[in-house]
């Protein structure tokens, strides 16, 4: 499984910010820094973040973005699925209710995919923030 460049950087700023469960808005600049990502690039990313409830954009001269929720609230899964296509076997979606016995490559990928899927469920943001 691969995530595109846009998830990977929407995760790392999500952990960037929520990092010690920072209070103050931090400047869009400071994270485009440290990621060493584009701003322009970045805040788009941020944008459909903010959109999706878990970052808050500050306006003002001391403005910037700050965590919407607690990042232990927030899982793994929850921002790649912000950003990331459904996950599908053979074109169909994948259910734990069809997968119960593996008897075919798809079925065993399918069942792959929900392993992957409850893995990133049960990792959140501050995970990643160390």
């Amino acid at each position: 499984m691969r995530f595109s460049k846009t998830t990977v950087m929407a995760l790392d700023a999500l952990a960037y910010i929520g990092h010690d469960g920072q209070e103050r808005p931090v400047p869009l600049r400071r994270i485009a820094r440290s990621l060493t990502a584009s701003p322009t690039y970045l805040s788009k990313v941020l944008q459909q973040l903010a959109s999706a409830g878990h970052i808050i954009a500050v306006m003002g001269p001391r403005g910037g973005y700050k965590m919407a929720r607690n990042p232990r609230k927030i899982s793994v899964l929850e921002v790649v699925e912000n950003f990331e296509k459904p996950a599908t076997v053979g074109g169909k979606p994948i259910s734990s209710g069809s997968l119960q016995k593996a008897r075919s490559g798809t079925d065993i990928l399918g069942k792959a995919l929900l392993a992957v899927r409850s893995e990133l469920s049960s990792l959140t943001i501050a995970d990643l923030s160390g």
